[in-house]
């Protein structure tokens, strides 16, 4: 694996240095003038890149953690509370257990609230015939 990387790195050396042999023959002076600037400007402010980000982590080091806010939890009680029936009043609970509004017999309700009539949907196969889907 050792020896692939070195391989590869050799590789892209030798890539990198004639495509910048090839590309520096056909770049006009005022291009190489201006990569030059860029090159040289990006140089000097390197140290003061690495200056600003000691400064910022040696603060952010000083800083204490702020302590996260306790939750607040209302109390539980200890033991839900449980009810108890006996047969006779689960007998009396059933049949109190009737409906408040019983529907007159032979009501209809009004168009506004009935449910529209079911819809048929046809089919049309490959030779035109037409079937009622399902």
């Amino acid at each position: 694996m050792d020896k692939l990387i070195r391989a590869a790195s050799a590789a892209f050396v030798i890539f990198a240095a004639v495509f910048a042999f090839i590309a520096g023959q056909r770049i006009d002076q005022m291009t190489i003038a201006l990569l030059g600037g860029v090159m040289i400007g990006l140089l000097f402010t390197m140290p003061v890149l690495v200056v600003v980000v000691i400064a910022l982590n040696r603060n952010r080091r000083a800083e204490e953690p702020i302590a996260a806010p306790e939750h607040y939890y209302s109390p539980m009680p200890q033991q839900p509370p449980q009810m108890w029936l006996t047969p006779a009043q689960i007998k009396q609970l059933e049949s109190a257990q009737q409906p408040a509004y019983q529907m007159p017999q032979g009501y209809a309700a009004p168009p506004v609230f009935q449910l529209p009539p079911q819809r048929k949907f046809m089919v049309i196969g490959d030779n035109g015939e037409m079937t009622e889907a399902f």
